[in-house]
């Protein structure tokens, strides 16, 4: 089975944008909700903790060209990409210590109401291509 081109096209593009999206509003949410956990609200910040914290996870797509090492490599980097955003909270955005846990769970329940979202927009992009040939 092929998709048609209109639909891989819109796939990629929407994979490519809502990547971009959701590492912005995910910068946003944990500017706007540090101080509550005694952080600073600075969205420069908050942006290079969303960017880094989630170049493991890029890096892991690699992976997929060989489909038996997608799962455990895209596990070990989403681990990793844990790691460094809860590592990141005190550090860039200036957090109590005390409060990085708590903090770390409120950015998580964002992140996934994010990727939630992104994957609508991907399943309505893949929507776009039409009926797929037969061939």
């Amino acid at each position: 089975m092929r998709e048609q081109p209109l639909g891989v096209l819109a796939k990629a593009a929407t994979g490519y944008f809502t990547t971009f999206a959701v590492v912005w509003l995910l910068a946003l949410w944990i500017a706007a909700i540090a101080r509550p956990f005694g952080g600073l609200r600075e969205p420069d910040q908050a942006l290079k903790l969303a960017a880094y914290s989630g170049t493991a996870l890029w890096l892991a797509g690699v992976a997929h060209l060989y489909p038996n090492l997608a799962l455990p490599v895209g596990l070990l980097a989403a681990l990793y990409a844990g790691w460094t955003l809860y590592l990141g909270l005190p550090r860039l955005m200036r957090s109590d210590p005390a409060h990085t846990l708590t903090y770390f769970a409120a950015v998580l329940l964002g992140l996934i109401l994010l990727a939630v979202l992104r994957a609508t927009a991907m399943a309505r992009a893949a929507e776009l291509g039409g009926p797929l040939l037969m061939g």
